[in-house]
Order: C-alpha cells, then structure tokens, then sequence
C-alpha cells in the first residue's frame, strides 16, 4: 500500500496513540465529540515518526459486504474506546461507500480468521490519505 503512496506522491497520513494528538482534538474525543470531515466522521492525524514494517498481506482485505463491515466498525469502535452511539453514526455515515466505491476503502487485518485490526483510505480531490487506524487492545500489545 505505501508503494502506490509513493509512486502517486500522494501524501500519507496517519492517526496513532492519543500523545500524538493536540489537546484539543484529544478532548474532543475523551467527550464523546467526533471530528467530522463533511460525509466521513473520523480523524486523520499527520504521520511524524513513521518507521517501515512488513505486514503479511495474505491477512489484510478490503471489506465489501455490510455484515464484515459491521465487524469493521465495532473493532474500530473498540480499538479507540468509543462508546456503542459511534457504531450507529459510522453505520449511518459510512455504510453508502461501501462496495464499488473509490472514494472511502475500508480495510481489516486478520489473525486466525478473527478481525484485529481496521484502517481506512479517503481518497478526496486527487489526493488520498490513510484515514484511521485501530488495532484490538490485546493484539496491539503483541
């Protein structure tokens, strides 16, 4: 996925661990308040430490069908702490991208057939960008 970042020199953005947030986005967050990008609610975060990893990309899929998308939201509900109203405003907000679309592709990774991990990427205006990450509290601390 990175290569077609680089080779498009599109720019990268990432969200990741809540110290790498500004304060205001931050309690944003922690107050249930969610940043909304017009049709998309979420966030994105510039990538400042960005360090290269190996991903086995036999475990990663692009989500198309509402049912593993439903799965999608709630690891991602859970992987940021979010409160179980999140799941209804992404339901509601999100599940029209789903399938054929080229504007928003949600993706999962998997281990052992069970979904640990989300991420997303928007593409808006010519320029795409890694639109969230969330990853199961315990598979994180692998």
């Amino acid at each position: 996925m990175e290569e077609i970042f680089k080779l498009k020199s599109l720019p990268f953005v990432w969200w990741f661990e809540e110290d790498n947030l500004s304060s205001e986005m931050l309690e944003r967050f922690q107050n249930g308040k969610y940043v909304d990008f017009g049709d998309v609610p979420g966030m994105a975060y510039n990538l400042k430490d960005y360090h290269e990893q190996t991903i086995d990309s036999k475990n990663i899929k692009i989500i198309t069908e509402i049912e593993e998308y439903k799965k999608w939201v709630q690891v991602l509900a859970q992987g940021f702490g979010f409160s179980d109203d999140v799941f209804d405003i992404y339901i509601n907000k999100l599940s029209k991208f789903i399938r054929y679309n080229k504007t928003f592709i949600p993706l999962a990774a998997y281990e052992e057939n069970k979904m640990v991990a989300t991420a997303s990427i928007v593409f808006a205006n010519g320029i795409a960008g890694f639109y969230n990450g969330s990853t199961m509290l315990a598979t994180e601390v692998k």
